[in-house]
């Protein structure tokens, strides 16, 4: 009986029940809007964003960047509490991916997209460019008030400021990212010195070591295309070796013959060996003993057809002819 009392529909004709009504109503009110705001305020601290075990990495970085003491919201949410609400709600899609694992193993931001998202007015509250005095890195013309009339944010290429080494993660300050993105001729101009004075050198360290040339820009090359790039064009390797660098995988095989018969100079820029050739295309029965003494074996076992397949037929009356061995 007293439960169905508690459930009746209330008289609100009696006076006590409005007051009682109204106080109820009050303290819900209240306590809905303490849990709102506590639940906003805990979740705007930094310890709440490393509560995720993928953010990790991400906390540890921030701990050790020049912006440790700065809270997270101060720059992943534009100013203004619609922009902080939205932020919240759109929140709830991260904690379902947490929740059903979405994140696991993969690497959160890796090609720092929420660098785009965060917005110059954020970093101005404190970086403006009217009371800040900038200094750019020895050597390096920066000028920020064209990138910001062309409404670059600051985070597109300060994007690890506050995330300071990471692995897997691009750094936008870096002269690869600044060539391949903008500086390419086609959105901004590629001119050195646009960005470097005229005193600078704009020639690195390495590439007047003595053995630069050989082999240590092919290994580089290899290694990290793309930091070549940021001073070369595609074309510089082609106009040096005369044929695409490094060999594409798919066509090379096949085509070496011809490349090597019409210029085999070009091969020898790179391979100075002299039995480069042979350790492919000549196998010796006696591998211990050079090529040359022993080929008269091959040829008289199985014909000169597979000699020709490179060498023209005249190839072998250079030596034989001569009696050069």
């Amino acid at each position: 009986m007293g439960i169905l009392k508690f459930l009746r529909k209330p008289d609100f004709k009696n006076p006590k029940t409005k007051i009682i009504t109204v106080l109820y109503a009050g303290l819900v009110m209240v306590f809905l809007v303490l849990l709102i705001t506590g639940g906003i305020a805990a979740t705007c601290l930094p310890g709440f964003c490393g509560f995720c075990h993928e953010m990790d990495k991400d906390v540890q970085s921030w701990q050790h960047s020049s912006h440790a003491k700065v809270n997270c919201i101060a720059c992943h949410v534009e100013p203004g509490l619609i922009h902080l609400l939205k932020d919240k709600v759109m929140a709830v899609k991260s904690m379902y991916y947490t929740i059903t694992s979405a994140y696991h193993g993969k690497t959160i931001n890796a090609e720092s997209e929420l660098s785009h998202e965060v917005s110059a007015e954020n970093c101005e509250r404190c970086h403006s460019l009217e009371n800040r005095k900038l200094t750019p890195s020895n050597g390096i013309i920066m000028n920020h008030e064209v990138h910001m009339e062309e409404e670059i944010n600051c985070a597109q290429c300060h994007n690890r400021v506050a995330h300071v080494n990471l692995a897997n993660y691009e750094n936008h300050l870096e002269m690869e990212y600044c060539m391949h993105t903008c500086h390419n001729d086609e959105v901004a101009p590629r001119d050195c010195s646009k960005c470097h004075p005229e005193n600078f050198d704009l020639i690195p360290k390495d590439h007047k070591e003595a053995n630069w040339l050989r082999p240590t820009h092919a290994d580089n090359a290899e290694e990290d295309r793309k930091f070549c790039q940021s001073c070369h064009l595609e074309k510089f390797c082609f106009d040096c070796h005369g044929m695409e660098m490094p060999h594409p995988e798919e066509t090379f095989k096949k085509d070496h013959q011809k490349l090597g018969q019409d210029d085999p100079s070009k091969c020898r820029l790179c391979h100075l060996e002299e039995n480069f050739c042979n350790n492919c295309h000549h196998q010796p029965p006696d591998k211990d003993k050079d090529w040359i003494p022993q080929h008269w074996k091959i040829v008289k076992e199985k014909g000169a057809d597979d000699c020709f397949s490179c060498h023209d037929e005249t190839y072998c009356s250079h030596c034989h002819v001569r009696k050069i061995h």
